[in-house]
């Protein structure tokens, strides 16, 4: 690794305040087309995949053991392709840019805002219909109906903000690149293991398993961001929001913490999370999104104060 230096420092700051507030700020401001999906080759391979390692004659424990097995190989591959990049640019300060443009890069606060708003746009616009076939392309599957839609909607963003917020820049902060690539190869492959078409097989359970260890502290520390930021959201319970972010169950990441902040059921029949309404409304996903937009800021806040101070310690 580089020498820390205040050089290095700024550039980091720079570059993650840049991507924070500059993209969630022009999403919110400046989007009006509905959310383009397109689902990767990549996806599509992993989804063939899955359908081959989870053919039924085999037993359930052997499909488990390998949905386990392909998650740690993804892990593990992630994690040398960082050891490999922090090696070729090794004392060098394009180090520390190339973590900063990996961090910037993986980071996904505008997929959040730009669900958001797309589904908003569908609702007012094409209605439910297209709403639910939106929620559809991205992996999630819902029935036309809006409360339904809105509460699909905001579990997603609780789960992106929990996976693809918190996560990756905790593993920066505490594992450097080789972390945060290991981890974005470990959600992107389970990524592709929930969609629709590879099915709820043995393969995909080992799979979540292995990232449920893997992402319990960012998944608890994203729930407890939300529940300290519900505070700065009108119309948030922050105190209902902090005691379900420690109810919550592991695999849950921030869903518990949401729902309590916005006193609402998230999640699906047989599987509910909350307490509050079932109901939900267009106003409860814009307070949604507000809060995981200061959500997203109060962490970068504190991941940056805690970089100072440890700045300073080192002299």
């Amino acid at each position: 690794m580089p020498e820390f230096s205040f050089e290095s420092f700024a550039l980091l700051c720079a570059a993650g305040l840049a991507g924070l507030f500059a993209d969630a700020a022009s999403t919110l401001l400046l989007y009006r087309r509905p959310f383009q999906v397109s689902r990767t080759a990549l996806q599509k391979r992993l989804t063939r995949l899955a359908r081959r390692l989870d053919r039924e004659r085999r037993p359930e424990r052997v499909r488990f053991g390998r949905g386990v097995l392909l998650a740690g190989v993804a892990l593990t591959l992630g994690i040398i392709a960082g050891l490999m990049l922090g090696w070729l640019t090794g004392g060098m300060t394009v180090g520390w840019l190339v973590t900063a443009v990996a961090v910037g890069w993986l980071v996904e606060h505008r997929a959040i805002f730009a669900l958001g708003r797309a589904i908003l746009y569908e609702m007012e616009h094409s209605g439910a219909i297209a709403a639910a076939a939106l929620l559809r392309a991205v992996g999630t599957a819902t029935t036309p109906e809006p409360h339904a839609i809105f509460r699909a909607t905001i579990a997603l963003c609780a789960q992106r903000f929990g996976r693809g917020v918190v996560a990756p820049v905790f593993a920066a902060a505490v594992g450097g690149l080789p972390l945060l690539l290991g981890w974005a190869a470990l959600d992107r492959l389970l990524r592709g293991l929930e969609t629709d078409e590879a099915g709820q097989g043995a393969v995909r359970r080992g799979a979540e398993r292995l990232h449920m260890l893997a992402g319990w502290i960012p998944m608890r520390l994203a729930g407890l961001v939300c529940a300290a930021t519900a505070a700065l959201v009108p119309g948030c319970r922050p105190l209902h929001s902090l005691a379900a972010a420690f109810r919550g169950r592991m695999g849950e990441g921030a869903l518990p913490a949401v729902a309590g902040a916005l006193d609402v059921t998230l999640g699906r029949p047989g599987r509910w999370i909350g307490t509050g309404r079932a109901k939900l409304l267009p106003a409860d996903l814009r307070r949604a999104m507000l809060l995981f937009l200061v959500g997203s800021a109060a962490y970068g806040a504190l991941l940056a104060a805690a970089a100072v101070a440890a700045f300073a310690a080192a002299g």
